[in-house]
């Protein structure tokens, strides 16, 4: 209940009703996702001898980012305010010429629902409730950019109160809104896989360094995006784990040939998660990149980076290709269209699990022309024989399930805030 009040004044209070699947977090706030319906009263006491006309219930939505700009020959930074609003969706209601507030209390109910909010205005998809300090708070890895930057994505609720064109009571409550996915986000376009400094899921093939057995020889490696991370309505992953396919493959120098010797027969691997936050107070019509960013001297971009963890394999199960051998299977096809093919060459497949670890609040990918989140996971190879290293950094979509709420993993939720 939220309410504006001063003494003989008129008051506006606002209820909301978490519906049924609803989540209601240990501070009684109630988290809306996108697929379910806003529903709850606007209540106004009017003093005695007031007189009501009609009542207005505002559902808004609003992207604010305010960014540092340092203006040339100035020595004083200034602060750059940009807005976006996502939703303006009104509710209004008429008193009966004979209206009578019972005991000077008025009872408006209103229900809202996102999908069809959503549809009204220019908003393709609605973002999740974000807020920077809180991403400060549960990020104690966060780095950004030159260049000081804040943001935010509200969602209120605003009920008002008239008599004519005089405003009588007025009050405005924040909600907690999550984006739901009823299926799956389609992969990234492969085109957009290869972005400077960003995401490429195929390594550039290095020579081999030291050892003279395996002077010469090149290393690559490959992978597919990995399908979407499912989370629960507190920001934590459904799932522990991401499954990640993984190819390596070793050519020759000189297509020269591949004894046991020249094989490695292990690899260790560093992983972790990286997450970015664009701000782009020009208002991008495009889905962010470091490149833009880069070339944008407004734009900011904030990097978490956590989950770090350190694995080492053996290698085996090598396959050695050259003219006329058998069939190759989808996965070494696709990494050949990718990398090239070479006459003599030997594959191995290495299938990786990287670990989410669950009291790490993540917030689902999205996009808007002020702010956008993305996410990926990067991983450092090294094999024994070579003193390089090669890297991949895998785009990893994140979604809220529109499924029922995972009871359990709230508690968990609740229990970790509390500690």
């Amino acid at each position: 209940m939220f309410s504006f009040k001063k003494k003989h004044q008129s008051v506006a209070e606002i209820h909301l009703t978490a519906q049924d699947g609803g989540v209601i977090t240990e501070s009684g706030e109630i988290v809306h996702r996108s697929n379910e319906d806003i529903v709850g009263n606007a209540v106004f006491k009017l003093r005695q001898g007031e007189r009501f006309t009609h009542s207005k219930v505002l559902l808004r939505g609003i992207v604010t980012t305010t960014t540092e700009t340092s203006p040339s020959g100035s020595l004083q930074p200034r602060w750059r305010t940009e807005k976006l609003p996502l939703l303006a969706v009104a509710v209004q209601s008429k008193a009966q010429p004979d209206f009578r507030a019972e005991n000077g209390i008025i009872n408006i109910p209103f229900r809202f629902n996102l999908d069809e909010c959503k549809r009204s205005s220019d908003v393709q998809d609605l973002p999740p409730s974000v807020d920077w300090k809180q991403d400060t708070k549960w990020w104690s890895s966060l780095k950004q950019s030159d260049g000081a930057a804040q943001y935010s994505i509200d969602y209120s609720i605003t009920a008002s109160a008239c008599c004519e064109s005089k405003l009588i009571a007025s009050t405005t409550r924040k909600l907690s809104v999550l984006p739901v996915a009823e299926e799956q986000p389609p992969p990234y376009d492969p085109n957009s896989l290869s972005r400077p400094g960003e995401y490429f899921t195929v390594s550039s093939p290095r020579p081999s360094k030291a050892r003279r057995r395996t002077a010469g020889h090149q290393f690559q490696v490959a992978a597919q995006e990995p399908s979407p991370l499912r989370l629960d309505v507190s920001g934590h992953t459904l799932q522990t784990s991401v499954a990640i396919p993984l190819v390596i493959k070793l050519t020759p120098q000189d297509n020269g040939d591949l004894d046991e010797k020249s094989i490695p027969a292990q690899c260790s691997l560093k992983a972790q998660l990286v997450t970015r936050t664009f701000i782009t107070p020009n208002h991008s019509r495009t889905i962010p990149t470091m490149e833009r960013i880069a070339a944008d001297e407004d734009a900011r971009v904030r990097t978490m980076r956590n989950n770090e963890q350190s694995f080492t394999f053996s290698l085996s199960g090598w396959q050695q290709y050259g003219e006329g051998t058998a069939q190759r299977t989808s996965t070494q096809r696709a990494f050949l269209t990718n990398t090239g093919t070479s006459e003599h060459f030997a594959i191995t497949r290495l299938p990786f699990l990287f670990n989410i670890d669950s009291p790490t609040r993540l917030s689902p990918t999205f996009f808007t022309p002020l702010l956008s989140r993305q996410h990926a996971i990067e991983l450092k190879f090294t094999f024994l024989q070579s003193s390089r290293t090669l890297e991949l950094s895998l785009p990893l979509q994140a979604v809220h399930e529109a499924g029922p709420v995972d009871v359990s993993m709230r508690k968990q939720f609740l229990q970790t805030e509390t500690k």
